[in-house]
């Protein structure tokens, strides 16, 4: 189903989460000048951490470091998908202005305390990462940020200089820097800016609430779905997710990192789905990405249940919001994994708010209003079968009859993940189908970016056109029912392809894309190097003009012909909703096996011939008339002659075949043989037209001779002459008829022997 989104940016604009809200005064101009409660939103919080934007390039590019460095002094200019582009603005009251920070600084506790600051040294216009001064009198280290309040732009004015900041290219880079107030350049460049989460007074400090666990960290959620009816089907919802959830803090190798944004960073703006990877050891479950381990903000090895009790305490503060984890057996033992993610389930707060699927679904998927507030574990990467495993789901529900733990709980058991054929289809294929439940899955990541993105869009063009893109004539593997369709665009190669270098690729092209990703139906995206922006843009599809959710209704089943079949291939279909346009099967077409005429030969009889029509397909199906093909009738079909039937397919079968009967004439005789001086004079029972022919063909034979001969005559007798007298002659007749191009020639009648020529 086709359905174009309208105003996609004007919606993805409205979205915008954790942007200023609160304002000091107001300039000459049309614009506010930010206080600290843009930070501050009460005494726990210090700063908070953002990204800069640029609205320039499609607002794709934000502020970075120069080549991601630390070193004392490197420029700040735009970059794409970079991964130094997280900053800190800390709001210091004594001045009345922000510090913003370089905030990823080799992975240190406190970017406050060890991060470099934006100041332009030396009175150069460039703005460089410097540390930080102690003397809260050095202005040049402080910015007043301006709102355009019509247009959510954001204009950073320097307090030391009064100058603004620019982007200005410079050899082939789009540096950061500022000028005077002129009039020359503007008032600044516009930017976006997006507060990812907040900086807490405790952050660092290892204990029951450590600063970056506190439940204040999601006060800035972009909590989108709000706005989601209770009564859509959750699989139809467009959903950002990322790849490799944890892998974040930079101490990972460049192939294994797979994101910038920590997991409480992905929640705020508004990343619903997760791919979480764990490793099961005898010290507990951890977050681990192909053998290496993943850090918390701490730098600590990540624990798979602050994980956890970070989702619980998201959804304690947005009950609005959904989940949804996609999770994986990735090291360790399965069996360790398995028992686990059960100890997992069954600790009070998570049980409480983990989706149990008991309520009506919808075509295998269950509705917004059964999942809200609570976390979807959607698919198991893992085995459940192990015997210690069992014993403890036994006697867990021997002892808690009231709080029953299933198998179901842990979500579609796609085991076979990795044995999927990703590399041979350029779209999703079907990972899982039961009880009405489908999951379909594209994850082929060995590969480099150029080919990964063929993939990736054709997957898009299979979800949102139901049409395959390439490689050419590949069949269009058709999303049925509800069916969950899980888009990974993430792909690395090793020494060459890292996963923020494939991004950069990938992200891009996602976001500039003009042909797909603005359609109502895309499925899950799994990204690597989220950004705010990248979020957005698809929960924006569905909100956008034109859009609808998926909703509880009466399926208006019809059948869409993707292709007929001929009589030299077979065909393909799907059936779907017309109301909602979801799949819910495909079938084959067999190809045509052929058109048949119950006769194809008549003899004349001055009646029309009336032979019947079939027509089959290879598997011996009879075609029907009339909704498979109609045929045109030849008329009269009673002369000597060609009669051709011209069968039209239609419905689901496509071509045309021409299929025909003859009539020859009738038999004729030979009525008497009058012997003449010389000649014999031959007389037909009837005229060559009562035979259905146009003339008669008269064979003789002297007797005793071998070679016969011929002569025609379009009357009832003929004279032949130029006999030998005293001979015998054989003769014999036929009527015939040419009609377009060929001679139809009746039966031979038979042979009469005449008396003696005189």
């Amino acid at each position: 189903m086709k359905r174009k989104l309208r105003n996609l940016l004007v919606v993805a604009t409205m979205l915008l989460a954790c942007l200023p809200v609160a304002m000091a005064y107001a300039d000459s101009g049309s614009r506010v000048v930010l206080d600290g409660s843009f930070v501050n939103k009460d005494s726990g919080y210090k700063a908070a951490y953002a990204e800069f934007f640029s609205t320039r390039h499609d607002m794709f590019e934000s502020v970075s470091r120069y080549g991601d460095y630390y070193n004392e002094g490197t420029d700040l200019h735009l970059y794409e998908n970079a991964t130094s582009n997280i900053m800190m603005l800390e709001y210091v009251e004594s001045v009345g202005a922000f510090r913003i920070y370089a905030a990823q600084c080799d992975g240190r506790n406190d970017p406050l305390e060890d991060c470099k600051v934006w100041e332009n040294t030396e009175d150069r216009v460039e703005i460089h990462s410097i540390r930080k001064s102690t003397d809260s009198s050095y202005l040049k280290q402080f910015y007043a940020i301006e709102k355009d309040a019509a247009k959510d732009e954001y204009f950073l004015k320097n307090v030391g200089t009064g100058q603004y900041l620019f982007i200005e290219d410079d050899d082939s880079k789009e540096h950061l820097r500022q000028y005077p107030d002129d009039g020359s350049r503007g008032r600044g460049e516009p930017f976006v800016i997006d507060l990812l989460s907040y900086h807490t007074t405790n952050y660092g400090k290892v204990g029951s609430d450590p600063g970056w666990m506190s439940p204040h960290q999601f006060d800035c959620a972009n909590a989108w779905m709000k706005d989601v009816p209770d009564d859509a089907v959750v699989s139809t919802i467009n959903m950002p997710a990322t790849h490799d959830t944890a892998c974040t803090m930079s101490n990972l190798s460049a192939e294994t990192k797979t994101q910038k944004y920590t997991y409480e960073q992905q929640l705020n703006i508004g990343t619903r789905m997760f791919d979480v990877r764990i490793d099961g050891r005898t010290d507990g479950i951890w977050l681990n990405h192909n053998g290496y381990n993943c850090y918390n903000p701490l730098n600590q090895e990540y624990d798979f249940y602050d994980f956890a009790r970070q989702t619980v305490q998201f959804l304690d503060a947005n009950p609005s919001e959904t989940v949804f984890w996609v999770l994986k057996h990735e090291k360790g033992t399965e069996e360790l994994n398995s028992l686990g993610v059960l100890k997992l389930l069954e600790t009070t707060s998570f049980y409480d708010h983990l989706f149990k699927p008991e309520k009506s679904y919808v075509d295998g998927a269950p509705l917004m209003g059964d999942v809200r507030g609570k976390v979807v574990l959607l698919v198991r990467r893992y085995d459940l079968s192990f015997p210690s495993v069992e014993a403890e789901m036994e006697t867990w529900n021997r002892n808690n009859p009231d709080r029953p733990i299933t198998k179901e709980m842990f979500g579609y058991p796609v085991l076979g993940w990795d044995d999927l054929p990703y590399s041979s289809n350029y779209q999703a294929i079907k990972a899982y189908d039961h009880d009405g439940a489908k999951v379909y899955v594209q994850d082929y990541y060995s590969t480099l970016a150029e080919t990964k993105w063929e993939y990736v869009e054709n997957t898009l063009a299979q979800t949102a056109f139901g049409e395959t893109k390439k490689p050419d004539g590949q069949p269009i593997v058709h999303i049925e029912g509800n069916g969950w369709v899980l888009n990974y665009t993430s792909c690395t190669w090793p020494l060459v392809a890292e996963p923020h270098y494939t991004s950069q690729l990938i992200n891009k092209n996602l976001f500039t894309d003009t042909t797909y990703i603005n359609n109502r139906f895309l499925g899950t995206l799994f990204y690597n190097y989220i950004d705010g922006m990248l979020a957005r843009q698809v929960i924006a599809t569905n909100f956008a003009e034109g859009a609808d959710f998926i909703k509880i209704h009466q399926h208006d089943l019809r059948w869409v012909l993707d292709q007929p079949a001929t009589l030299n291939r077979d065909g393909s279909k799907h059936q779907e909703c017309a109301t909602c346009g979801r799949v819910f099967q495909t079938a084959s077409v067999s190809k045509i096996a052929g058109v048949q005429l119950s006769r194809t030969a008549y003899t004349y009889t001055g009646a029309a011939k009336n032979p019947t029509l079939t027509v089959k397909d290879v598997d011996g199906k009879v075609l029907a008339k009339g909704d498979d093909y109609t045929v045109t009738v030849p008329s009269g079909r009673k002369a000597v002659g060609k009669h051709t039937y011209k069968v039209s397919f239609r419905g689901d079968y496509a071509g045309t075949k021409s299929v025909w009967f003859t009539i020859k004439p009738a038999t004729a005789a030979v009525k008497s043989l009058t012997p003449g001086t010389r000649k014999l004079t031959v007389k037909m029972t009837t005229k060559p037209t009562t035979k259905g022919g146009s003339a008669f063909q008269i064979g003789y034979l002297q007797k005793g001779a071998s070679k016969w001969k011929y002569v025609a005559t379009t009357s009832q007798s003929k004279a032949i002459k130029s006999l030998k007298k005293g001979k015998q002659y054989y003769v014999k007749v036929r009527a015939y008829k040419k009609s377009g191009g060929t001679t139809y020639y009746g039966p031979w009648s038979k042979t009469k022997l005449s008396k003696k020529i005189k």
